[in-house]
């Protein structure tokens, strides 16, 4: 919360204080956004471990299970459990449209 402080101060005290209103919101996860964008958070860094783990860093494996322990939102723990039985490249294949 010092950091937000102390990045805050020099803004305009109106955008200082909302900045400050959103990110309370979201360190406390008491509005379904702040859960939401709290998963989002973890699950970018569960697809960065998913994908190191993949090219052979020891590791990283608990990484991911522990932080998809942690998620919230039936949909992030979807898309984890997703991330965890494909390669991690493997996300993107049939997203391309034929021509």
């Amino acid at each position: 919360k010092e950091v937000i402080r102390d990045q805050s101060a020099l803004l305009p005290v109106e955008i200082g204080d909302e900045f400050r209103e959103v990110f309370n919101e979201m360190d406390e996860m008491n509005s379904k956004e702040a859960i939401v964008a709290k998963d989002a958070d973890r699950l970018e860094t569960i697809i960065q471990a998913k994908e190191y783990s993949d090219m052979g860093f020891k590791g990283c494996d608990n990484w991911v299970e522990k932080n998809s322990s942690n998620l919230q939102t039936e949909s992030a723990k979807n898309i984890a459990r997703e991330l965890k039985r494909i390669s991690f490249n493997e996300w993107h294949l049939g997203m391309a449209k034929p021509r």
